[in-house]
């Protein structure tokens, strides 16, 4: 399922913006692959791009669309080329 996603920073200072495709998921986590860097935020180094946090995330698409997301990395799949994350709060059911 495609996603919209912002990679985070220390203090939630937002370092980038782009989009992925969501995969596996659970109520605790799931697997996001296809991650495409669209905008980097003003300001950000490139070495700082490594150092994200958290991530935030939007369903664009199918019965979960608009639902959003708060997750931190817990690990990158090499062979799926990938990166599990788990949520920190569930999901945000507000959707508009």
């Amino acid at each position: 399922v495609p996603i919209t996603l912002t990679l985070l920073g220390p203090n939630d200072k937002e370092l980038c913006k782009g989009k992925a495709l969501l995969r596996d998921l659970s109520l605790d986590g799931a697997f996001l692959m296809g991650i495409e860097i669209e905008e980097t935020m003003a300001g950000v180094k490139p070495e700082e791009l490594g150092e994200f946090k958290r991530i935030t995330f939007q369903i664009l698409d199918g019965p979960f669309k608009g639902v959003k997301a708060t997750a931190k990395p817990v690990r990158v799949g090499q062979k799926q080329g990938g990166m599990g994350v788990t949520l920190e709060k569930g999901f945000d059911l507000s959707i508009m």
